[in-house]
C-alpha cells in the first residue's frame, strides 16, 4: 500500500471516529431533546438508548449529556428506578467534579420519587460539601441549583451573577444560558428588575436554542407583568407562542396560551383570557393544569367561586410534574388558591385546612411563605380569632420588611392587611393599606378591588363624596368583575339614600 494511500486511509479513520464521537456528544442529545420538545417523548427515550449503545472513542467521557438527558425522560415517565441507574453511572463515570455534582442533584430527585427522602437529603448535602468552597464556575453553578431546590432563591441569585461576572471569556451561547437561569432565579427572589435584564441580554444575545428562546421570552413577559408593563408583556408572551407553535409541542403552546392569557386577564379583558384558556384546555393533559388554573382565576374574578374551586379541582388531576419538589410546589399553589377562594366565601376553616397543606412544600420560599401567610391573616379576621390575628399580622409584616423590592408581594400583603382591617371594622388602617396598594400600581383588574375597598372604608368613616367617587373608579366601564358589579351596587345604594334623606 503506497505511503499516500495509507494517509488517505487513516484520514478517514479519524474522521470516522470523530464523527462518532460527535455524533453521541452532540448530534443525538440535540436530536432527541427536539423530540421532546415536539411532544414525542417515547422516540425521544428510544434514540437515548440507541445512542447509549453506540461505540464512541471518548467511552463515559462522551457520554454525559446523552445519559443525563434520558435519565430525566424516565423521570418524566415516573420511571425513578431506571433514571436512578443512570444517575448512578454518572456518579462514577470518569467526569468533573461539577458534572458528578450535577448527577447528584439529579440523582436526588429520583430518590425523592421513590419516597427515599434521607438517601435523596444525602445526595444533596454531598453536592453542597463539594460547592461550598469553591470559585469554579461550574461548581458555582451547580451550588446555585441545589440554593434553587433549597427555595433560597436570593442567595442562588447572587452567586449567578457572581458567575456571570466571571463569564466575560465564554461564548455568548454560554453566557447566555446562565443569563436565562439568573432571569429564573430572580424572579423567584422577586428581583423583576434583573430578571427582565438578564432575559433581554440573553434574548439580544441571539445565541440560544429555540426552547430557551422561548424561556427567555417567557421570563421578560413575567417581570413587564410584575413591574406593570402588560403591554410589553404581551409581546413577548405572544412571541413565545410563535415559538411554540413552531416546535409543535402542544403542552408547551398550552402553557404559552394561558400565561398570555393570564396576561390579558390583569388587563381585565377577562372574556379574552377565557377564550385562550379555552383553546388551551383539550391541547394536552399537562396543559391542563395552567390552562385550568387560568379558568379559575377569571371565575374568581367574575364571582363564581364554586365553579372556580371546580376549575381548581381539574387542574389538581393533571398530570403531575416530574421533579417530585415541583410536583408537590404546584399541588400546594393549587392549595392556597383553593384557600384563597374560601376565605372570598367566607368558610374560614376550611381556607385555614387548605393552608395547612401549604407549610412543608413552601417552607423557605420567602415570596410563597408570604402569600400564603396574607391569606391566613383574611381568614383569622373573619373567624375573629384577635390572638392569632395579632401574630399573623406581626409575622407578616417582617416577612413584608425582608421583601421590600417585591412590588407583587408587597401588594399582596397590603391587600390582605386591608381586608382583614376591613373585616376588623378598623377602617382607618383599611384605607391606608388601600392607599399603599394603589401607589404600588396595581393591574387594572385588582384596581376595581382596591377601589371598592377604599370607597367601603370612606363610607364607614363618614366620608360619602370619597366613597362616591371611589365606587365610581371601581366601577368605570370596560371591566365586569365581581367587584365592579359591588361598587355599582354600592352606588345605588348612595343614590337610594340621597333620595330617602335629601338634603
Amino acid at each position: 500500500m503506497s505511503p499516500l494511500l495509507i494517509v488517505i486511509v487513516v484520514a478517514i479513520g479519524l474522521m470516522w471516529i470523530m464523527l462518532r464521537a460527535f455524533r453521541v456528544q452532540y448530534v443525538i442529545p440535540a436530536a432527541a431533546r427536539q423530540l421532546s420538545a415536539r411532544g414525542n417523548a417515547p422516540a425521544a427515550i428510544h434514540l437515548c438508548e440507541r445512542g447509549l449503545r453506540l461505540w464512541t472513542p471518548l467511552g463515559e467521557r462522551g457520554r454525559f449529556d446523552l445519559r443525563f438527558y434520558y435519565a430525566f425522560l424516565l423521570m418524566e415517565t415516573k420511571r425513578f428506578m431506571e433514571a436512578e441507574a443512570q444517575c448512578q453511572a454518572l456518579k462514577v463515570g470518569p467526569h468533573s467534579r461539577s458534572l458528578r455534582a450535577k448527577a447528584s442533584l439529579r440523582l436526588a430527585d429520583c430518590l425523592d420519587g421513590q419516597n427515599r427522602t434521607a438517601e435523596a437529603q444525602q445526595e444533596r448535602a454531598a453536592v453542597q460539601a463539594v460547592t461550598s468552597n469553591s470559585d469554579n464556575p461550574d461548581l458555582l453553578l451547580e451550588r446555585a441549583a441545589l440554593l434553587s431546590r433549597q427555595s433560597k432563591h436570593a442567595e442562588a441569585t447572587e452567586i449567578l451573577q457572581r458567575v456571570l461576572s466571571q463569564a466575560g471569556h465564554s461564548s455568548d451561547a454560554t453566557r447566555a444560558e446562565i443569563e436565562v437561569k439568573l432571569a429564573l432565579s430572580a424572579w423567584h427572589a422577586g428581583q423583576y428588575p434583573l430578571t427582565l435584564e438578564a432575559a433581554e441580554t440573553a434574548l439580544r444575545r441571539n445565541a440560544l436554542n429555540s426552547t430557551l428562546t422561548r424561556v427567555a421570552h417567557n421570563m421578560a413577559g413575567l417581570a413587564l407583568t410584575n413591574l406593570n408593563r402588560w403591554e410589553e408583556a404581551i409581546l413577548h408572551k405572544e412571541t413565545s407562542l410563535a415559538l411554540a407553535r413552531q416546535e409543535g409541542n402542544p403542552d408547551k403552546i398550552a402553557e404559552t396560551l394561558s400565561q398570555l392569557g393570564n396576561v390579558k386577564l390583569q388587563l381585565g379583558q377577562l372574556n379574552e383570557a377565557m377564550v385562550l384558556a379555552n383553546e388551551a384546555l383539550p391541547l394536552s393533559l399537562s396543559g391542563r393544569r395552567m390552562s385550568s388554573l387560568l379558568q379559575a382565576e377569571i371565575l374568581q374574578a367574575w364571582g363564581r367561586y364554586d365553579d372556580a374551586l371546580v376549575a381548581l379541582d381539574s387542574a389538581g388531576r393533571a398530570p403531575g410534574l416530574a421533579i417530585p419538589h415541583l410536583a408537590a410546589r404546584t399541588q400546594a399553589t393549587l392549595a392556597l388558591g383553593r384557600a384563597r377562594i374560601f376565605v372570598l366565601k367566607g368558610e374560614v376553616q376550611t381556607a385555614l385546612e387548605w393552608l395547612g397543606k401549604t407549610t412543608e412544600a413552601f417552607a423557605g420560599d420567602a415570596k410563597l411563605e408570604t402569600w400564603a401567610q396574607a391569606e391566613r391573616l383574611c381568614a383569622l379576621a373573619l373567624v375573629g380569632d384577635h390572638e392569632g390575628y395579632d401574630e399573623a399580622l406581626a409575622t407578616l409584616n417582617i416577612q413584608l420588611d425582608a421583601l421590600t423590592e417585591d412590588t407583587t408581594t408587597q401588594k399582596t400583603g397590603h391587600c390582605a392587611c386591608g381586608v382583614a382591617a376591613q373585616t376588623l371594622g378598623e377602617f382607618t388602617v383599611a384605607r391606608e393599606h388601600w392607599e399603599r396598594y394603589l401607589a404600588l400600581t396595581p393591574c387594572p383588574l385588582d384596581l376595581r378591588r382596591v377601589w371598592y375597598g377604599i370607597g367601603v372604608a370612606e363610607a364607614a368613616l363618614e366620608n360619602p363624596t370619597e366613597a362616591r367617587t371611589a365606587w365610581q373608579k371601581a366601577s368605570a366601564p370596560g371591566i365586569e368583575s365581581f367587584w365592579t358589579g359591588l361598587a355599582q351596587k354600592r352606588l345605588t345604594e348612595l343614590e337610594q339614600s340621597a333620595l330617602k334623606n335629601p338634603a
